[in-house]
């Protein structure tokens, strides 16, 4: 299994966002990431939220949750909303 090391130092320093409804998961996913190098712009628990948030801080990359709680997202997130298709054709690897 790679670490988070095994990334190249450019790799390491990318904006993250974080999509998860589980809060001791997010504070140790956010701890990891950190430490590890990423700038975490945002954690966010909700499909609708992390739209907004996405928009709002472009991050470079987004860990997204696929069965949030009341709503399933993972790989069909930016085709969920018009917000989403917009955001789909950005830079942000999901």
């Amino acid at each position: 299994m790679a670490s988070f090391s095994d990334f190249p130092p450019e790799t390491r320093s990318a904006r993250l966002l974080i999509v998860e409804d589980d809060v001791l998961l997010v504070s140790s996913l956010e701890e990891l990431l950190s430490d590890s190098g990423f700038e975490v712009v945002g954690t966010v628990g909700s499909a609708a939220t992390a739209l907004s948030l996405a928009e709002e801080r472009q991050p470079e990359l987004a860990l997204i949750d696929i069965r949030l709680v009341g709503r399933s997202m993972g790989s069909n997130w930016p085709a969920s909303s018009a917000t989403g298709s917009r955001y789909q054709r950005s830079s942000c690897p999901v």
